[in-house]
């Protein structure tokens, strides 16, 4: 009767708790009996060098854990340091080029800035153009409500600086058939 009431499903139970039974007794059997120890609290604490022994473990473990990191780290830094290098290194070239394309046509223009105050200089300086401002000044000094007296002087003035202007263009004229004569022989 019992065993025809019993299911398989019933039977599989039996032996998996059979089966735990077994494993609790070689769990149990291999746990320190507590006879051995006095209390319950001091079997659960380890001794006091027990204890250290397994902080000191611990410790060297960390320490070994951390010299690990602190090598991977540096690796791994020196690695970003390599693939910085390499990425920046045709950026710094195309920048030298620039720069040094860069510092030749400043070189040029100032050369070309010097060039045209020099010119301007000699223009504005001429004697004739100095004197007719000079005079038109003492005019206006000399008659400062009545300006139409000195139409005579500024009308000179002005005819001076037409012919500086026209000196001044004609110079740069021939100075660019020299610039370029001089580039075309280089």
């Amino acid at each position: 009767m019992g065993a025809a009431s019993s299911s398989p499903a019933q039977d599989s139970q039996s032996r998996a708790s059979a089966a735990q039974a077994k494993l609790s007794d070689k769990v149990a059997s291999a746990m320190p009996s507590s006879s051995s120890a006095p209390s319950a609290a001091s079997s659960a604490a380890p001794s006091a060098e027990r204890q250290s022994a397994l902080d000191a473990s611990v410790r060297d473990k960390i320490a070994a854990e951390l010299r690990t990191l602190k090598k991977n780290e540096k690796d791994v830094e020196a690695e970003m340091r390599a693939a910085l290098e390499r990425q920046e290194a045709p950026e710094k070239q195309a920048q030298g080029k620039s720069a040094e394309a860069l510092r030749q046509q400043l070189s040029d223009v100032r050369e070309k800035i010097e060039r045209h105050k020099s010119r301007r200089a000699g223009v504005e300086g001429e004697k004739e153009v100095q004197e007719a401002r000079q005079r038109v000044l003492e005019c206006l000094k000399n008659h400062p409500n009545t300006t139409l007296e000195c139409a005579e002087e500024t009308q000179a003035f002005k005819r001076a600086v037409a012919r500086a202007e026209k000196g001044f263009i004609a110079s740069l004229s021939s100075s660019a058939a020299q610039q370029e004569s001089a580039s075309g022989r280089a």
